[in-house]
């Protein structure tokens, strides 16, 4: 009976269940500006599809800068991208290219049209009259602002700031 408490113990402890803990490094090496795929990261990440990286540990540091879409922690980074400032003095048609937060400064009188909304959930476009002129924002095609085909910002100094929900844009 002595020998079978202490083989009763051995078995418990071979038989309990253990957390095994590691330190993982990242085995690349990045420069700022290098475009960084979520394979190349190291264990910590886990890729949830071709734009994201889901951090199940570990740490993200230094400047982090992303296209519309792309998401740490189902973050969306595109909100911490810098707004692309245009001064604008004709007809202009803001396009995606400009960036997922455009600002257009309008200096006389004349139509800033809208990119379609389809598949662009989330992008802003501020448009601000900075002169005495009038300037026009027209929604693409039949798409709308808040309902109306068309804004008029009469006022110097006045802006609309517009929030794409992928089918129409909405004051806000």
């Amino acid at each position: 009976m002595p020998i079978l408490l202490p083989l009763f113990i051995l078995l418990l402890v071979l038989l309990s269940p253990t957390v095994a803990k590691a330190q993982v490094n990242i085995p690349n090496t990045f420069a700022p500006g290098d475009v960084i795929y979520s394979s190349q990261a190291n264990a910590n990440f886990s890729s949830l599809g071709t734009n994201s990286l889901n951090r199940t540990g570990g740490t993200l540091t230094g400047n982090i800068a992303a296209s519309a879409g792309v998401t740490v922690d189902g973050v969306d980074l595109s909100v911490g991208i810098p707004h692309t400032v245009l001064a604008k003095t004709s007809n202009y048609t803001v396009t995606t290219s400009d960036g997922a937060h455009c600002i257009v400064l309008g200096t006389g009188t004349f139509t800033v049209t809208l990119y379609a909304a389809s598949g662009n959930t989330g992008r802003t476009v501020t448009v601000k009259n900075v002169s005495t002129g009038v300037l026009t924002v027209d929604a693409n095609a039949s798409e709308t602002i808040d309902s109306s085909l068309t804004q008029i910002i009469a006022a110097r100094y006045q802006s609309l700031t517009l929030l794409c929900d992928g089918s129409n844009w909405h004051l806000v």
